[in-house]
């Protein structure tokens, strides 16, 4: 299977990104309360934040939801080949990843193939992940817990985000 042409970029230089790449579809992934670039081509917006379970005692945090995973899911199969897709978040290393995980895993059902595309983009070691976007993508997409377990092949070298914070 042909997958169009996917590319990462913190939102700083998404516009830049996406001029340059000539992207054709854009999905922007923000905080609830974070301005949006605006851009010529397809653009589709989800706004959730970096989080991986909703914080004790904290209403300010929304996490992604299946709903919103429904929406990436959705956005996937809206593509065809010939597509150069721009994806980005705050800082392009968890909810961007992701995202482009969840796409070419929708695409061609093959976790190997959905890491293979994202190393392709960007360095091993550089991005992590969201989790919690990750097992909820393998449950609407019924891969039986694949996706989930390919996780570690995304990021072998990056540091576990739990030592960051």
């Amino acid at each position: 299977m042909t997958l169009p042409s996917f590319d990462i970029s913190p939102i700083q230089l998404a516009p830049i990104r996406a001029a340059e790449r000539r992207a054709t579809k854009i999905l922007s992934i923000l905080d609830p309360d974070q301005d949006c670039p605006t851009f010529e081509a397809d653009h589709h917006i989800l706004r959730f934040h970096d989080v991986e379970q909703r914080e004790v005692g904290s209403n300010w945090v929304e996490p992604p939801t299946q709903e919103h995973v429904a929406s990436i899911i959705s956005f996937a199969r809206t593509l065809n080949p010939d597509d150069r897709v721009l994806v980005h978040c705050a800082m392009g290393v968890s909810r961007s990843p992701a995202a482009v995980l969840i796409m070419v895993a929708t695409l061609t059902r093959s976790p190997h193939a959905a890491v293979g595309e994202l190393a392709r983009i960007i360095p091993c070691g550089s991005y992590v992940p969201n989790r919690l976007m990750i097992r909820l993508a393998d449950g609407q997409l019924q891969m039986g817990g694949a996706l989930v377990r390919h996780i570690p092949h995304c990021h072998r070298l990056a540091p576990d985000p739990n030592d960051i914070w």
